[in-house]
């Protein structure tokens, strides 16, 4: 067994009893980080089992076609699991790399100054990518403002997953207790589905 194996299993543990704790996965991204910058082949092997660990398929996919035996059974029988995902899901549901609190504390500030408004049912949009900040010039040639001026002032889009009909179910998760009893859901159902037409 070779240090990197070892680690992987220590950090592999530590993953799973924590449960996805945010140290654990900062843990296993630096151990990803720095498996990618090596070259031994050792190293390469152990970090498709990080990469699937971190939901990466398709670049865990991508690595084991490179480096894998083919003529072993086991390693043909992971390529094909991995191909499977690696079409379907891609690496769109990989674990993101959490923030550390001095990142959260100058993200905070970061809203505050940009004058975000709050969410009653989205409190981060940020942190999610609900919303993204655009800094551009105005394309409205009577609004022109100066080149700081522009930089200051923030364009905000709203990102596909949080469509109508979404919107709708988060509306409807945090309706009141009496509200979520099966014969009043539907009650709640058409009153903002109707909102939504308006």
């Amino acid at each position: 067994m070779n240090e990197y194996l070892k680690q992987y299993i220590e950090l592999q543990k530590q993953f799973r009893e924590t449960e996805g704790d945010p140290d654990s996965v900062r843990a296993l991204y630096t151990f990803k980080e720095k498996l990618e910058l090596s070259e031994d082949k050792q190293a390469k092997e152990v970090l498709v089992d990080v990469y699937d660990l971190l939901d990466f398929k398709k670049d865990a996919y991508e690595l084991l076609c490179q480096i894998g035996n083919r003529s072993d059974k086991k390693t043909l029988k992971r390529l094909g699991i991995l191909k499977d995902y690696a079409e379907n899901w891609g690496n769109h549901y990989a674990l993101p790399r959490p923030k550390t609190p001095e990142e959260k504390q100058k993200e905070k500030e970061r809203q505050a100054q940009l004058g975000l408004p709050a969410f009653r049912y989205h409190p981060n949009p940020l942190e999610t990518g609900a919303i993204l900040w655009k800094l551009g010039l105005l394309r409205n040639p009577q609004t022109a403002l100066s080149a700081t001026a522009v930089a200051r002032r923030p364009i905000f889009s709203i990102q596909p997953p949080f469509t109508p009909w979404r919107i709708l179910h988060i509306c409807a998760q945090s309706a009141s207790p009496t509200a979520k009893q099966p014969g009043n859901m539907t009650v709640v159902f058409k009153m903002i589905s109707l909102w939504m037409m308006v």
